[in-house]
């Protein structure tokens, strides 16, 4: 076991991540209206890297050789999204009062299990000249990632997603990628998220490749207001572009039933805006969750999401939706599976949701 020679990523507070695109609002990229609007990530320009991966584990970060060194079409086989410790390495510790690891900041102890996974992918024929990012939902604690045995960047934080622009690491299109990463049970984050819950490190959550043109939108940020008699409604709009400063931006509203109510264009440096008249309103809320549809588009990028409108204020004691008091009922709630951890399958995670709602909470 060497010792490394300057803080490591996983004990430095001055590193939460590396290399790491700006956080966006969650969506998928599309090649064409129609696809846009059904809202199906199947015909989205993303391939999922979820199933089968290799696996190497270790009891310390320090023992792990250096890529040159490693075999990794001799490990054995994991199951990606998934927790290494559900799965044959190591043993689930659940910790409540007590830290599961000796107490000193932002340090965490040299034996900190790590999880090595390693597998091969392709891009798409038609991804050619697009750039391609790499996409992580949720990694537990804190990862290293590695393409064509290039390191990529680092990042932490386990219930954010992550993005990398791996464009420049890959090759031509056709040829076989490697992509390895390197996950570390405990980081410095680990003070504030090992606390009255399971312990279960690995990759939780999906991870896959995403194709953007390369003049294209690449977030946009959505605020709606509802006005005092709830009768109109204003949705404001933002994007952020790459390849280019300014440009035009189409801008469409359509009703819960897919039905075109507005379009209108606007630069992308302003705000777009438009005006839900009476007529065309209806309000959101827990009991009818009625959801528009936004769809933005800018040459051969197109990006689609789901938007409602309601009117949240403070009347006094009271707590109003839509000028109706709210009494608030919660739980607690972790995202836990008895036998995948936090990978939890959406089938479950629906019946969860399904139960709540039945119970009023």
């Amino acid at each position: 076991m060497s010792f490394p020679k300057s803080q490591p990523d996983w004990s430095n507070l001055n590193v939460l991540h590396r290399n790491t695109l700006p956080t966006r609002a969650h969506f998928f990229p599309y090649a064409s209206k129609e696809d846009a609007l059904s809202f199906d990530r199947q015909k989205a320009r993303i391939k999922l890297l979820n199933g089968t991966w290799r696996f190497r584990h270790d009891i310390s970060p320090l023992q792990v050789p250096a890529w040159n060194a490693l075999d990794p079409l001799t490990w054995a086989n994991i199951k990606v999204p998934g927790m290494w410790q559900l799965q044959g390495y190591g043993r689930p510790l659940y910790s409540n009062v007590n830290y599961p690891f000796p107490v000193n900041p932002p340090d965490v102890p040299l034996l900190n299990e790590t999880g090595t996974y390693w597998r091969q992918f392709t891009t798409p024929q038609d991804w050619q000249d697009q750039q391609i990012r790499l996409r992580f939902e949720g990694v537990d604690s804190a990862f290293h990632v590695w393409i064509n045995e290039v390191e990529v960047g680092y990042n932490q934080g386990s219930r954010n997603a992550s993005e990398f622009d791996i464009t420049s690491f890959l090759k031509d299109t056709g040829n076989i990628n490697t992509i390895g990463v390197r996950v570390y049970e405990l980081c410095d984050g680990s003070y504030l998220e090992r606390q009255d819950q399971w312990l279960l490190p690995g990759i939780f959550r999906d991870v896959y490749l995403l194709a953007f043109p390369p003049v294209s939108i690449t977030g946009f940020t959505v605020r709606t207001e509802v006005d005092g008699n709830l009768a109109n409604a204003t949705v404001h709009v933002n994007v952020c572009l790459q390849g280019v400063d300014i440009e035009d931006i189409n801008l469409e509203l359509r009703d819960p039933n897919a039905q075109l109510l507005y379009a209108k264009q606007f630069k992308s440096v302003e705000t777009g805006t438009i005006v839900v008249r009476d007529h065309d309103l209806e309000l959101w809320s827990a009991e009818k969750p009625v959801l528009y549809s936004l769809l933005l588009s800018m040459g051969n990028s197109y990006i689609s999401h789901r938007i409602g409108f309601r009117r949240i204020e403070m009347k006094g004691p009271n707590f109003l939706v839509n000028g109706r008091p709210l009494v608030l009922s919660g739980v607690n709630r972790h995202e836990h599976h008895h036998l995948y951890g936090r990978a939890v399958p959406y089938e479950d995670m629906r019946a969860d949701i399904v139960l709540m709602k039945q119970h009023n909470v």
